[in-house]
């Protein structure tokens, strides 16, 4: 292995990677771009595969263990049976009194056709050899001297060469041993045991694989079927259809939970879609019916020649019907931006009593026309009516309310305003006489262009009260009609505090 080669590649120069990992990232792509089903069932594969791995595995180990433990028993009474049969001499000669034991009428877990044999002598010399491989004999193994048998594996030269398992066994007679027997016997026939065990949990393993590959792709299909169903009606869906909704039982926890979240979602686009086609409808009415009735005023204007009173007359009509044709757009744009979810708001500390106090200042001149006159009452001890919200939008807030006090109220009254403050609210109760509401209105007057004036043809656009409660609501307060049966009516607007 050197170090010293600090030369790039080719690969290296271009930045290409290497073809191994362009297959690996065109097999990641491909799982990538692959169905749910699909990558639901490969996971449930490789997580199967990897625990059937790791038990095969375990398996073959403490196969190889037991063979390896019977190859060695084997060997060690091999061993033992041809160290009986060892004759020794008193000069130190030796001869094995029963060679059929080496020869192959034995079933023996190895080949006795490649065995060595040997006599070693406590200086570890070799005094006598039977076979075709050579046995160096190292220090540990005169250890064995000592009575214990050692078994080790080795490689040795020779024919063949290949992996041995050699046995060092002490000869025994009478008194401590003077030689030690050591067989070296082929591990051929143990290794191949094993790779046939291997084989064969291998060979069962693969088609139960494949089988479970099978039953996981049907059973993912099964499991994922409510979801394409799901999938499936939510595509048909359309506009004429938005009162459909999903099944959101017996689908499983989570399924369940997906069709009930795309039902509310449903609901919201279909109320929203309700909500725009209302809109478009009557802001077409609110914008057409002052168009239609300044042209019908041009044209009757324009038949004949007209006195400079009537050019007055209808200069004034004309600038009347304007004025309503400008505050029907202001309106509808001011309620197309609440309704938007618009951003856009500037937030920040104000003072309510402020607001009420130049509101109040601003509509007088309109009031003493008529006669009346604004009330203002303050709780005592109240302290300060510091809410946090948009300047803009809360005045636009209170003028709707007190300028439909003082065009519903009577002549020569009162128009009483209180503050107060409520828990984490700061409220304000606007009352003025007037006729009842009847109750079958009183909610519906914080609709959309909703309009009922028993008294007096109503000159708004019906979307007053419909703004005023949206910007409380977004200021997370609210606007309620108090008393609406009269004589006094009141409505009371709270505003969650700085």
């Amino acid at each position: 292995m050197s170090f010293g080669n600090n030369e790039l590649s080719d690969d290296d120069r271009t930045g290409k990677l290497p073809d191994d990992n362009w297959a690996g990232f065109k097999l990641l792509r491909a799982y990538r771009r692959s169905s749910l089903r699909v990558r639901v069932t490969l996971l449930f594969l490789l997580l199967t595969a990897a625990l059937f791995l790791v038990f095969s595995e375990s398996v073959i180990w403490m196969t190889s263990r037991g063979l390896a433990a019977s190859f060695d028993s084997s060997l060690f009474n091999y061993a033992s049976e041809v160290s009986e049969s060892v004759n020794l001499s008193q000069f130190g000669d030796w001869n094995i009194g029963r060679e059929e034991l080496l020869a192959e009428r034995k079933i023996l877990p190895f080949n006795l056709g490649q065995a060595s044999l040997q006599i070693v002598d406590r200086a570890g010399r070799i005094r006598g050899r039977l076979g075709s491989h050579r046995i160096e004999v190292k220090p540990h193994q005169l250890e064995s001297f000592e009575g214990r048998a050692q078994s080790e594996t080795l490689s040795l030269d020779g024919p063949g060469r290949s992996e041995f398992r050699l046995i060092t066994f002490p000869i025994v007679r009478t008194g401590p041993p003077s030689f030690l027997l050591q067989i070296a016997v082929p591990l051929d026939q143990l290794n191949r045991r094993i790779q046939e065990q291997k084989a064969f949990i291998y060979f069962l393993v693969t088609p139960f694989l494949v089988i479970l590959f099978l039953a996981g792709y049907f059973f993912s299909g099964a499991m994922l079927s409510p979801l394409f169903t799901i999938i499936r009606r939510t595509e048909k869906m359309t506009i004429s259809s938005l009162d459909e909704r999903l099944p959101e039982e017996n689908n499983g926890r989570e399924l369940d939970l997906l069709s009930k979240t795309l039902n509310d979602f449903f609901a919201r686009v279909e109320s929203a879609y309700r909500s725009q086609e209302d809109f478009i409808v009557n802001a077409s009415h609110q914008l057409r019916t002052p168009l239609a009735i300044i042209q019908g005023e041009v044209d009757v204007f324009q038949r004949q020649p007209r006195s400079e009173t009537e050019h007055r007359t209808f200069h004034e009509r004309l600038a009347e019907e304007l004025s309503t044709l400008n505050r029907a757009v202001k309106d509808l744009l001011m309620l197309a931006r609440l309704e938007s979810g618009a951003q856009d708001f500037s937030f920040a500390s104000v003072h309510l009593d402020e607001i009420l106090f130049a509101l109040t200042q601003r509509l007088n001149p309109v009031a003493k026309k008529r006669c009346i006159a604004f009330a203002v009452n303050v709780s005592i001890g109240s302290g300060d009516f510091c809410v946090r919200g948009d300047a803009g939008l809360l005045e636009a807030l209170f003028q709707c309310l007190l300028e439909n006090a003082l065009f519903y109220s009577p002549d020569h009254e009162t128009v009483t305003l209180t503050l107060k403050q409520e828990g984490e609210f700061a409220e304000v109760v606007i009352e003025n006489a007037g006729v009842g509401i009847p109750a079958e209105f009183q909610e519906k007057i914080f609709e959309r262009f909703f309009r009922w004036s028993p008294e007096r043809k109503s000159q708004g656009t019906g979307l007053g009260l419909s703004i005023a409660r949206k910007i409380a609501r977004l200021h997370q307060g609210d606007i309620v009609l108090l008393n609406g049966a009269g004589p006094r009516i009141s409505f009371l607007a709270k505003i969650k505090k700085f």
